[in-house]
């Protein structure tokens, strides 16, 4: 799963984040088809580096999984890349009834095989297998409805001037998506590391199932919409993102903080009587990350300022300093911390760290 992420990450180069920046819509199919090339340079690279994988460290891979591996993954980096590009198509086309018709068809899809593939007794393997089938479903209906054809191409010239111009988000945008990857996944590593797995399945519960699923649904339902409209609104040149970005800032402020109050009042009191008394840990850790999950429910939409504006050397740096406070809190010989302030210190500085760049992204709405 995290080499999936990886090939996520950089399947399209970064550049079906800027699909919706240009207002000439051949500039935008010129960056479309950059996309597709970089899908194909992706499966490549990613196809070389897993055989070298299994020919230099053979015993990193379970032997029932190499051909999962070695072709399984591409193919999923593969689909990954052109769902992503059709995904931002269709968020170009305002067709967000498509998107989300897209979602609903890869979760009943990857259910029902991860399902069937448990009862048949595949176990792992099936639900590898499962996800992928879902990853078609989902591509299939994106490319169908953004009435995109499998391959697209373009001059050598209007590729060559589109990649120079829209380069930032090669260079800068996938780098800094790595380095995020990175560094919101090193604190299960090393808290499962320090404190053993019962711990961890707490603190797992909590940041990436429970106080996740808000920033979940923003991500999927608001973000993208967001993105769109506050580029229209930078491109009409008539002081319309300083509204839009107030508002959108008020109207998630006000969906995420009574949850927020809610846990951190009530969050072990909560996780037991929703989860069981054997999950009080969670909620003591949930009142401490509470705040944290609010100001990234809010920062998630808003980042896409980032890219509106082209400020993703900002980007870059911050994703790094969060890398290295991660390392600093969560690599336990550093400050050899207890579990739980581990969490306090986590959520405390975190918040701090992500409140100060949310005021930077609200600063960028100024035209």
């Amino acid at each position: 799963m995290a080499l999936m992420m990886i090939g996520k990450a950089i399947s399209n180069g970064g550049f079906h984040v800027c699909l919706m920046l240009p207002e000439n819509p051949d500039k935008a199919r010129t960056l479309l088809s950059l996309c597709y090339k970089f899908n194909y340079i992706t499966v490549l690279v990613s196809s070389l580096a897993i055989m070298g994988l299994i020919y230099f460290a053979p015993t990193l891979i379970p032997s029932n999984q190499i051909l999962l591996f070695l072709f399984g993954l591409p193919l999923s980096i593969f689909i990954e890349g052109k769902s992503q590009s059709a995904h931002s198509w269709l968020n170009r086309q305002q067709n967000y009834t498509a998107m989300s018709k897209g979602v609903v068809a890869q979760t009943m899809v990857t259910v029902a095989f991860q399902l069937l593939f448990g009862f048949i007794g595949l176990e792992l393997n099936g639900m590898i297998v499962a996800t992928i089938i879902g990853q078609i479903a989902i591509m299939i209906l994106y490319l169908k409805y953004a009435e995109l054809s499998f391959f697209i191409s373009d001059t050598k010239e209007r590729t060559k001037a589109a990649f120079k111009e829209y380069r930032s988000f090669l260079t800068l945008g996938v780098s800094g998506n790595l380095i995020n990857n990175a560094s919101n996944n090193l604190p299960f590593v090393f808290f499962l590391g320090a404190f053993g797995e019962s711990l961890n399945g707490h603190f797992t519960m909590v940041q990436q199932k429970v106080l996740a699923a808000p920033i979940n649904l923003v991500s999927s339902a608001v973000s993208p919409v967001f993105f769109k409209e506050a580029n229209k609104a930078h491109l009409s040149h008539e002081d319309k993102l300083p509204k839009l970005v107030f508002n959108v800032n008020a109207i998630m402020w006000t969906m995420i903080t009574p949850a927020a109050i809610l846990i951190m009042i009530w969050g072990p009191e909560i996780f037991t009587f929703v989860f069981g008394e054997q999950w009080l840990t969670a909620g003591e850790y949930a009142r401490w990350l509470a705040p944290l999950m609010a100001v990234r429910f809010v920062n998630h939409p808003m980042s896409y300022l980032i890219d509106v504006k082209k400020k993703l050397s900002a980007q870059l740096y911050y994703n790094i300093f969060l890398l290295i406070c991660t390392f600093i809190i969560f690599y336990r010989p550093i400050l050899g911390l207890d579990d739980f302030t581990t969490i306090k210190v986590f959520g405390v500085s975190f918040f701090i760290i992500q409140s100060c760049f949310l005021a930077y992204l609200y600063n960028l709405r100024k035209d």
